[in-house]
């Protein structure tokens, strides 16, 4: 884990906690539909900010990253709504569902190459909303004046937070499904029922790739790049009839099954990729690597 992983989480763990903390503390001043917006904003931001990380980290696993996410967004807004009342619960925990399933499934199919630009302004909005509901609550429902309530303060301690945060290095310096082993590029495409993960892919012409299909859905899927010009494709298995016709880059799975194939893309372009399983596609199941020079 990183040093920017490690500050990611500590960040979240220090602003959350301090609005979770004001909140018990001032509960008696804090009206019931303040709680609400309390519970609501807390639950939806940190259910969304970790379901970002988490589909980020566990790109091959996405149902554990929702469930992880969708926990940590429900947990949340439900210990920030106990000191309010149930109403004020309820929110937080819709909230936080919400928030951690949205997050973890824009973190699982962001292209890697955007990673740490995502989380870089996923962390700057949580920052921002969480500073603008310290401020809106001291200054609007608890009616109490302090330094960390002068919002010059706050824009400096936004200002330092990102600064700092930026200056922390890569999130994910080495991505789990683009790793470059000796002069093979290995790649993984998860199957899950109804979609790829990740759906788009880039890729350079001439480069040894190796795709493996993950399928962790519950159906047999395969995986199929339509037109492309290749070279060297070689499979890892001779089960399943992974190739339909030579020159073809079709792998197949079944459920709980990884199943790969290497090749050499050779023309640059941008090709589709589908599950030629009946209804599949059409159900979406696509995606496209682009080759480049």
């Amino acid at each position: 884990m990183t040093f920017t992983v490690l500050l990611t989480f500590l960040l979240i763990l220090i602003f959350t906690s301090k609005l979770i903390i004001d909140t018990v503390l001032y509960r008696k001043k804090i009206t019931i539909m303040a709680g609400m917006m309390i519970s609501m904003v807390l639950g939806m931001m940190v259910g969304f900010t970790t379901g970002i990380i988490t589909g980020i980290l566990l790109t091959d696993a996405f149902f554990y990253s929702t469930i992880i996410s969708a926990f940590v967004g429900i947990a949340t807004g439900f210990i920030v709504g106990v000191p309010i009342g149930w109403l004020a619960i309820f929110d937080g925990i819709l909230a936080g569902l919400m928030g951690g399933t949205m997050g973890a499934m824009i973190g699982a199919m962001m292209d890697s190459e955007y990673h740490d630009q995502l989380i870089k302004l996923t962390l700057i909005l949580y920052v921002a909303i969480m500073l603008l509901l310290y401020r809106i609550m001291q200054k609007q429902i608890i009616k109490k004046q302090s330094l960390l309530s002068n919002p010059i303060v706050l824009t400096f301690l936004f200002l330092i937070t990102i600064v700092t945060y930026n200056q922390s290095g890569s999130f994910v310096p080495t991505s789990k499904s683009n790793q470059v082993d000796g002069s093979i590029r290995n790649l993984v495409v998860t199957a899950n029922d109804n979609i790829f993960l990740p759906d788009k892919i880039k890729v350079k012409a001439g480069e040894k790739l190796k795709i493996t299909l993950d399928n962790i859905g519950k159906s047999e899927h395969d995986f199929e790049i339509v037109n492309i010009e290749a070279t060297s494709i070689e499979t890892q298995s001779s089960q399943h009839h992974h190739n339909k016709g030579n020159n073809q880059i079709h792998i197949h799975s079944l459920p709980g099954e990884k199943q790969a194939i290497s090749f050499i893309p050779v023309t640059p372009g941008e090709y589709k990729y589908v599950c030629t399983i009946p209804g599949h596609a059409e159900s979406g199941m696509i995606g496209s690597i682009e080759v480049t020079l």
